[in-house]
């Protein structure tokens, strides 16, 4: 007896430890309004605060490894890609008001209008912050299933 009290404080401490701060592995697929995404990320905050980041797949498949078990916010990203234009198209009005300017200090620099950037979210710009998705999941210990269909 005197033996079994002397490990009961081990025991209760493995146990505490086992029992708290697991991790989870989260996949899924992900769809706005029926339609599957065939791009853009997928990110988890669990409660420790940090994020947790995987790509959507061309299937529409996500894979995030190492989750932190409990309460985790949740936020989508998919941007068309004519984003990639509409960056470039900036820097060159950059560039040519630049080469325009010269060296006068008088000049006054005037952004280009190439277009309103919130255009370019497939999936709603709200959903791509996991302060503003309003998406949260109960991660287990161990692989999770979590298939997000968005229909905002």
């Amino acid at each position: 007896m005197g033996r079994a009290l002397r490990l009961l404080p081990v025991l209760i401490a493995f146990l505490a430890v086992a029992g708290c701060g697991g991790k989870g592995d989260m996949t899924g697929t992900v769809k706005y309004k029926g339609e599957t995404m065939t791009k853009g990320s997928v990110t988890f905050q669990g409660g420790d605060g940090k994020t947790y980041v995987g790509d959507i797949g061309a299937d529409g498949k996500y894979t995030v490894r190492g989750v932190p078990t409990g309460t985790a916010k949740v936020a989508v990203n998919v941007i068309d890609d004519s984003v990639t234009k509409h960056f470039r198209d900036l820097s060159a009005g950059i560039r040519d008001q630049q080469k325009s300017a010269g060296s006068d200090p008088e000049k006054v620099f005037v952004p280009p209008k190439v277009g309103d950037p919130s255009s370019f979210y497939i999936v709603p710009q709200k959903y791509a912050s996991v302060d503003t998705s309003g998406i949260t999941f109960e991660v287990k210990s161990g692989k999770n299933v979590y298939d997000i269909d968005i229909n905002d």
